[in-house]
């Protein structure tokens, strides 16, 4: 009678180390600086153009002729598209760690809604910056306005992938230490 419970009780334990997903901390480690660091890496020539762009909305709020920096938004614009790029290819290039997370997917969705703003609505932006119809700060603001909500609320749902990553394997970032 005892062996049988304790063979019930190995097979139980046995079955259910089985049904959980092997982890490897150093690939999850791996997988999530990889994330991370690209969009670390990338993150203040991004916030630098989106910067320079809502100074640029408020100087046109107050006065429709105000002198814009054309020149530098368009370098600040062709640098972030450089790095989104490159940050794309880079995270594209990773295998998904946890399906159920969803990093990858959820860094990429991110990634290329600031990719989109680059082909469309900034470019657009800056055009009518440096043009002579009236109504700029308008014009502009219904452009910008909505891809940045939609910026916005890609990098929430990422971070939280993020942050569930780091609970779910121990908190990768500090597994190094």
């Amino acid at each position: 009678m005892k062996n049988s419970i304790l063979f019930i009780t190995l097979l139980f334990f046995s079955l259910l180390s089985c049904a959980r997903p092997q982890t490897n901390p150093k690939q999850a480690f791996e997988f999530y600086n990889t994330i991370n660091n690209q969009l670390e890496q990338y993150k203040p020539i991004q916030q630098k153009l989106i910067d320079k762009l809502t100074t640029a909305l408020i100087a046109l709020k107050e006065d429709d002729n105000a002198k814009i920096d054309i020149q530098e938004l368009s370098d600040l614009l062709e640098q972030s598209r450089t790095v989104c790029i490159q940050e794309q290819k880079i995270v594209e290039n990773l295998t998904e760690f946890d399906n159920g997370i969803n990093l990858k997917q959820k860094a990429l969705s991110y990634i290329q809604t600031f990719h989109q703003s680059y082909q469309n609505e900034i470019p657009a932006s800056i055009r009518i910056f440096s043009d002579n119809e009236g109504n700029k700060f308008e014009r502009a603001k219904n452009i910008l306005l909505p891809i940045f909500r939609l910026i916005k609320e890609r990098e929430i749902e990422m971070n939280k992938a993020l942050g569930d990553f780091e609970n779910k394997y121990e908190n990768p970032v500090h597994q190094s230490e």
